[in-house]
């Protein structure tokens, strides 16, 4: 068992979890189809890993076209964000 306490959040900050809750099992954060949801499982089922999921579909590239927004969320063009030389 494990101890739970409540508590007060300020500065915007909607939810607190221990990695002594996380290491306890698998702990996921999903926002699909307008809808975010929480899961937690103990034990943990399997590994989750989004790249290699990715990567399997064919949808995963390392380095982003040049004329592709950045991924680092900046709102600029590839070639002239990170992927400037």
């Amino acid at each position: 068992m494990v101890s739970v306490a409540q508590m007060i959040l300020m500065g915007g900050i909607d939810a607190l979890i221990g990695m002594d809750i996380l290491g306890m099992g698998d702990f996921a954060v999903t926002h699909y189809g307008g809808k975010t949801t929480f899961s937690f499982c103990s034990p943990s089922r399997r590994e989750i890993d989004f790249v290699t999921e990715l990567k399997r579909m064919g949808m995963f590239s390392q380095k982003p076209a040049k004329n592709a927004f950045c991924p680092c969320g900046s709102g600029k063009k590839y070639k002239s964000c990170h992927g400037r030389v």
